[in-house]
């Protein structure tokens, strides 16, 4: 007996299931950085357009070039990208005062958004 489709809150569930599931292991991975290089190699490893995970790749490749909070970053996204910031700052790869006004920006938006 063939099954029947399946219907648009059973599609939904996978959909979020595998948007948990992709952003659980981007989240260890992100946490799990300590140099430029890595977040670098990290964000090369961003998965196809179209993957539930992308959108974590692409809000670090667009923290990496604006040095701003993406649209639509979580809490937990923005306190990683404190402490990546934090690693550029670090290793010599910013210009004086950058990480003190990225640092203003991502806290006024944890707390502009109330998480």
């Amino acid at each position: 007996m063939r099954r029947a489709r399946k219907t648009v809150a059973e599609k939904n569930a996978e959909q979020e299931a595998a948007t948990q599931r992709a952003w659980s292991n981007f989240q260890k991975k992100l946490s799990s950085v300590e140099t430029v290089l890595q977040v670098l190699e990290l964000y090369g490893q961003a998965p196809p357009v179209d993957s539930s995970g992308r959108k974590f790749y692409s809000n670090l490749g667009n923290f990496l070039l604006t040095f701003s909070a993406p649209a639509g970053a979580s809490a937990t996204e923005l306190r990683e990208y404190l402490r990546v910031i934090k690693i550029y700052d670090e290793e010599g790869m910013l210009k004086p005062g950058v990480r003190e006004a990225t640092e203003a920006r991502l806290s006024h938006a944890l707390k502009a958004d109330r998480f």
